[in-house]
């Protein structure tokens, strides 16, 4: 597809993390990364600026290069917009906005920077890490001195104490100093000294460790509503794995206890002797406390729930929904069968007693149900002994719910 590469190119379609960016490379993705994940540190603000960028039509890629020939330019093909990055370079460009500085340097590519603001906003793990980063003095000091551009930043974040009580109607200098501010919390974020920023943040009040923690739910929660609201009627099963292996506390919200995601796509046993026929179950979580294992499978919002008229207003359950049911209870089965085998060779403490198991299938809302075929869905699951269903609107209105809490 792409003939100034004589190099044969692997690909992959990027997760969460990369924008679900077509990715192109011609190296071994371990050895310049030291890990197989379909991920690269700053990779989602470079495939955004590529994705903003791309023409109407046309598919956005990434070209990951080590050729130290290769010209950073965008390559079009009648279906595939690509931009050829040459991944060295790009993982020793310092910078808030790498992907802005090192287009800007290479002066071959016309791509627009785009808002700091927007790119914090559709970020979740910069809202995690922020908690989870450390900052003093000295890490400020050597981080300004570092470039002259980042002792103006500063300078001003340190200006917008000021300009907001005493200029609020100055909204283009607020915007700037904003952007400032934002980019320092995403520069927070990169570092990795916890205890100093968490022994300060405890020195704030109640009043506003809520509102931090009530700022930064609310960008969470937001982002989440609008990809659900985009893409409900999206039937890629692989989608909603990314999603939910990327947003692990959102399946988190139907437990009425504490819970943590031990894995995604859990391995629970079934293997035969020719190593084949293995039993991978989409997510398997555990009680915080107890450690005690749930299992949990996802489907589709466009999964049936239901099939035809049975008679007198009752309604058949879908072949989709019943085989699902088997599926995540043959794991069920396995996981008990096969536990002290897994037990002995993992690094995670958990227990398997009589596992519940939970599947995440369809919609109220795709399938449009009347009051009638809601009734054959509800007197179906409230039976179902060992398997919780939950739709996918069910779950996301949860989340909406909470959101609306935090925004009161």
């Amino acid at each position: 597809m792409f003939e100034n590469f004589h190099n044969e190119l692997s690909n992959f379609i990027g997760g969460d993390r990369l924008a679900y960016i077509n990715v192109y490379f011609d190296f071994d993705w371990e050895q310049v990364f030291n890990h197989n994940r379909s991920t690269f540190p700053n990779g989602k603000c470079l495939a955004k600026r590529v994705k903003s960028e791309c023409p109407k039509g046309k598919e956005p890629s990434l070209i990951l290069t080590i050729r130290d020939d290769a010209k950073v330019m965008p390559i079009e093909t009648e279906t595939h917009y690509a931009v050829v990055v040459k991944i060295k370079d790009y993982l020793n460009n310092p910078s808030f906005d790498p992907s802005a500085n090192y287009f800007a340097s290479a002066c071959q590519i016309p791509l627009t920077k785009s808002s700091i603001a927007k790119d914090f906003m559709d970020n979740p793990e910069l809202v995690t890490q922020i908690i989870e980063s450390g900052l003093s003095i000295e890490m400020v000091g050597r981080w300004a001195s570092g470039a002259i551009e980042r002792g103006l930043q500063l300078k001003q974040l340190v200006e917008l104490m000021d300009t907001v009580s005493e200029d609020v109607e100055n909204k283009t200098h607020i915007s700037v100093n904003l952007d400032s501010a934002v980019a320092l919390l995403k520069w927070l974020a990169e570092t990795g000294f916890v205890e100093p920023v968490l022994s300060k943040i405890m020195e704030l009040g109640i009043d506003d460790l809520n509102k931090i923690s009530s700022v930064f739910g609310v960008i969470n929660l937001r982002r989440i509503i609008e990809l659900w609201d985009r893409e409900k009627k999206n039937s890629s099963e692989e989608y909603w794995q990314n999603l939910l292996t990327s947003n692990p506390w959102v399946i988190s919200q139907v437990f009425s206890y504490p819970v943590v995601i031990i894995t995604d796509k859990a391995y629970v046993g079934g293997k035969a002797i020719d190593n084949t026929g293995g039993n991978i179950v989409d997510f398997l979580y555990k009680n915080q406390i107890t450690t005690h294992v749930k299992l949990v499978e996802i489907k589709t919002p466009t999964t049936k729930l239901l099939s035809s008229i049975y008679r007198n207003n009752v309604f058949s359950i879908s072949t989709e929904l019943t085989g699902s049911i088997n599926q995540v209870l043959n794991y069920r089965e396995e996981i008990e069968k096969n536990f002290l085998a897994l037990s002995s060779t993992s690094t995670c403490k958990y227990e398997v007693i009589n596992p519940r198991c939970l599947l995440i299938a369809g919609s109220f809302e795709n399938e449009q149900l009347n009051d009638t075929q809601k009734k054959s869905f509800e007197i179906f699951r409230s039976e179902l002994k060992n398997v919780e269903i939950i739709t996918f609107d069910e779950l996301f209105s949860k989340i909406q719910l909470l959101l609306g809490l935090l925004e009161q």
